[in-house]
This record gives structure tokens, C-alpha cells and sequence, in this order.
């Protein structure tokens, strides 16, 4: 039986692929939303996006440097 180390790190464990899934399932609501809402929301989830997309980036490169 293999152990969980020596596991390709690129396979998504369960739980991490469906909260994938379920934020991918999730973007045509909030683009919905965002129409009927104004563009302040638009200006804040912007925001958000782009504070998940840096931390997203500096969680791989971490990655990258200590395997």
C-alpha cells in the first residue's frame, strides 16, 4: 500500500477538489449578482479576487521552494 507522501502532489485530495468544483459553479451567481447590484460591488470583489489570486500565487511559489 502506498503511502500518503508518496502521492503525486498535484492530486487533489476529495475535499479540496469539490471546494474547487463548487467555487468554479459559483462564479455565473456572483456575476449575476454583481449586474444587478452596482459597481460597488464590482469594485469590491475586485478586490477580493485579487487578494486570492496573490495569496493563490505566493502559496504555489512556497510550494515550488521547499517541495
Amino acid at each position: 500500500m502506498r503511502r500518503l507522501r508518496d502521492r503525486p502532489r498535484d492530486v487533489l485530495p476529495l475535499p479540496a477538489a469539490a471546494v474547487r468544483v463548487a467555487n468554479l459553479a459559483l462564479v455565473p451567481v456572483f456575476m449575476v449578482a454583481l449586474v444587478q447590484s452596482g459597481w460597488r460591488s464590482v469594485y469590491a470583489l475586485v478586490v477580493v479576487a485579487v487578494a486570492l489570486g496573490y495569496r493563490w500565487i505566493r502559496d504555489r511559489a512556497g510550494r515550488r521552494a521547499n517541495p
